[in-house]
């Protein structure tokens, strides 16, 4: 897929540009993270120790502060839905560009239909991989959250994170194998199948008089519903995959909570941490499994609209 994006971006240029904004956007919800886990472990201090004047402070500072960053994020993702409008255009001006250049045989081998979805639809599809939300940008702001947090967590407890890591591990190696790799193959069935539907019902509209004259419309019409079928069944199955990972979500994130509220009562019982530090580094776990949740369903998106890519390939590949 890099090879595949940087021939788009050497076509069309704004590869900087894209780079740029997303060196710009990754920090973003790392730091949002520190500044929750922060003002939640002052919080609790300043309770702790009954200081009124200091927990009025810290909920003002912290408030400036997402209020900073709020403003911050909304500037960035601005700039990120202009470069999305231009992008579009100029995807879809290069992939008819590249239609036009192709042999005549190559363009009579397919439909109207077949070369309509390949212009909208994979157009779509590369537009979302490339600025959609859970796609490529997610799957980056996500590396740098779990990378950042997990720094933070040790720092706080080795040993809390080693729970962590042995909870998060197995979770994201069976949701990889289990939803995202059965997901892209899917997707990849549903576009194909959608595309020869498209066939079959354009040819029952455009050759209507040929169709009647050999008494062809029953087939026709059984091939289209054949078809139509299929894509439903790729789609169920896809939202059953997507069914499965929430269920992992849900049954291994609570119990990564509870042992960490088990270990962590016992390293307050002895005077390891107190409640406001095992706070933060509860947020740090929050943000760590967030992250990684984000990843792997970024990750999912990613291959899944790849796929859209890899075809418009086959159009410009052959020009080149």
């Amino acid at each position: 897929m890099r090879k595949s994006l940087s021939r788009v971006f050497g076509r069309l240029g704004g590869a900087m540009t894209y780079c740029f904004l997303l060196l710009l956007r990754c920090p973003v919800d790392t730091v949002l993270c520190i500044i929750n886990a922060l003002f939640l472990r002052h919080v609790f201090q300043t309770i702790e120790g009954g200081d009124e004047r200091g927990l009025w402070m810290t909920c003002a500072l912290f408030g400036v502060a997402n209020l900073c960053l709020f403003l911050y994020n909304g500037t960035l993702w601005g700039r990120f839905a202009v470069f999305s409008a231009k992008l579009v255009g100029k995807l879809k001006q290069f992939l008819f560009e590249s239609m036009l250049k192709l042999p005549m045989e190559r363009i009579e081998e397919k439909s109207t239909g077949a070369w309509l979805t390949r212009l909208n639809g994979d157009v779509t599809m590369t537009l979302n991989l490339l600025t959609g939300a859970l796609n490529l940008p997610h799957l980056v702001f996500a590396t740098v959250r779990v990378a950042v947090t997990a720094v933070l967590f040790g720092k706080i407890s080795l040993l809390l994170l080693a729970v962590e890591l042995a909870v998060l591990v197995p979770h994201m190696f069976l949701r990889q194998r289990f939803v995202v790799r059965p997901m892209e193959r899917l997707t990849k069935e549903a576009q194909d199948t959608m595309e020869h539907a498209t066939v079959y019902l354009e040819t029952t509209v455009e050759c209507a008089d040929t169709i009647r004259l050999y008494e062809a419309e029953d087939l026709l019409l059984m091939r289209y519903r054949e078809s139509s079928l299929s894509v439903v069944k790729a789609r169920l199955c896809s939202n059953v995959r997507k069914t499965l990972g929430e269920l992992l979500q849900m049954l291994l994130s609570r119990g990564g909570y509870l042992l960490l509220f088990c270990f962590g009562c016992e390293m307050i019982s002895t005077g390891k941490l107190d409640f406001g530090t095992l706070t933060e580094a509860l947020q740090y776990r929050s943000g760590m499994l967030m992250g990684s949740m984000m990843w792997l369903n970024s990750y999912a998106e990613v291959r899944k609209n790849s796929v859209g890519l890899k075809r418009m390939e086959e159009i410009y590949g052959t020009e080149e």
